[in-house]
Order: structure tokens, then C-alpha cells, then sequence
């Protein structure tokens, strides 16, 4: 799993209300939330790591500040098909596929 310290930037919910993303400054990821039909939320594994390096750091990732990318903001487009994420400390962005 994740370790250390990370603190959220951004929020944003699905087109079709059924997931909830957060931005993790930290361990530069997306967090993965299902809405259940109560509103309660579920979370979902495995988070999606922001970072433009080939490393194979993954999920064992350690949160570290100043973050490395710093994924500050992201947006949902194209019908919710896509995330793309902006990363305030490398100045990148980073397109994540959404498998919904």
C-alpha cells in the first residue's frame, strides 16, 4: 500500500455520478473512489500514479514532500474517457485511460 504523508489537491466526480477522483500531492496519485447508492463512498484499488518517469516504483511508493510531480489538477474529458493530469513540479501532464 501507500505510505507516509500526502495531501489532496483536487476533486472531481464522474459524468455519471458513480466515482469520485482525488489528486494525492505526495505519492503523486489518483485515488479511486465508487459512490455506492447511499452516497457513501468505496475505495478501489489500485490508485493511478501520476509520474512521467519509467520507474517501477508503483505502489509501494513512499510519499515524500516536496512531491515529485505534484499532480496539482486534473480534468475528466471526452465523455469521462480520459484523465489528464497536471503536475505542477515537473510541468507535465499525464493522460490516464478510465476503464469505467
Amino acid at each position: 500500500g501507500l505510505e507516509g504523508q500526502t495531501f489532496a489537491a483536487a476533486i472531481r466526480i464522474s459524468g455519471d455520478g458513480k466515482f469520485l477522483y482525488v489528486s494525492n500531492r505526495g505519492h503523486d496519485s489518483i485515488t479511486v473512489l465508487k459512490v455506492l447508492e447511499d452516497g457513501l463512498v468505496e475505495h478501489l484499488e489500485p490508485v493511478a500514479f501520476c509520474g512521467t518517469s519509467d520507474s517501477s516504483d508503483g505502489p509501494g511508493l513512499m510519499a515524500q514532500w516536496p512531491p515529485r510531480e505534484c499532480p496539482r489538477d486534473f480534468a475528466l474529458c471526452c465523455k469521462d474517457q480520459y484523465l489528464i493530469v497536471g503536475n505542477q513540479d515537473s510541468d507535465s501532464l499525464v493522460v490516464l485511460e478510465r476503464d469505467p
